[in-house]
């Protein structure tokens, strides 16, 4: 009797090891070889989490110097370098110019004063002298021209129309115009000047002409006999 016991125990206890072995061992398969739906969750995942990561700009020190100009603004994207191509790791940056080189970098460069402006004024002068046009002829001299012997402007004028205004035909020549500048205003023309007339004839004679520019134009300051 006690043996029949002891063997229904010993039954028993084999059939409850065999249990706990068998759901020992699916449990273990089941960790090794999850549901499908589980492994599809985690491909998902993992997909959003990469897609994620690529979108994020990089914060390196390339890329920030890449998209950032020179005075400190964001680049606009048209700036920015094109795609395939490495963008430069620093930008050049030039050394402030001093005050005196920007200031006379920025103004404009006064045009070299033509030597041929000044003898076609000079040659203007002499035509208009020809053709006794006296208005032509006077407009040639400077507002502030030193008249020959220190009179009045107006009377200066009058004796010059009177003695352009007498001959009825007289002709003037510039030969051999040397020019000579002492600024970019003003010039000195020394020249053979010939003249003829119906009442006087002379030979060539040696003349200057002091010339300024006023207004765009050249115009007689002051006018001697060359030494």
């Amino acid at each position: 009797m006690v043996n029949t016991r002891i063997g229904e125990w010993m039954w028993r206890f084999l059939a409850l090891s065999m249990l706990v072995m068998v759901a020992w061992t699916a449990w273990v398969l089941y960790q090794l070889s999850p549901p499908q739906t589980v492994l599809k969750s985690a491909y998902e995942a993992f997909s959003a989490a990469k897609v994620n990561e690529l979108q994020m700009p990089k914060q390196t020190v390339q890329g920030t110097i890449a998209t950032v100009s020179a005075s400190g603004e964001p680049l606009k994207p048209s700036d920015a370098a094109p795609a395939g191509t490495s963008a430069a790791p620093f930008p050049t940056i030039q050394p402030p110019k001093p005050a005196a080189e920007a200031a006379a970098a920025t103004e404009p460069v006064a045009a070299k004063p033509s030597a041929a402006e000044v003898i076609d004024a000079v040659q203007a002068w002499a035509r208009a002298w020809s053709a006794k046009d006296l208005d032509a002829y006077l407009s040639c001299y400077s507002k502030d021209f030193l008249t020959p012997f220190g009179e009045r402007r107006s009377e200066w004028e009058m004796s010059r129309r009177q003695r352009i205004g007498a001959p009825k035909n007289i002709s003037v020549t510039v030969d051999s115009p040397d020019v000579k500048f002492s600024a970019n205003d003003k010039a000195s023309v020394t020249f053979k000047q010939g003249y003829r007339s119906d009442l006087v004839t002379s030979g060539a004679t040696a003349k200057t002409l002091v010339m300024i520019k006023a207004d765009g134009r050249w115009l007689i300051q002051q006018e001697f006999a060359a030494n």
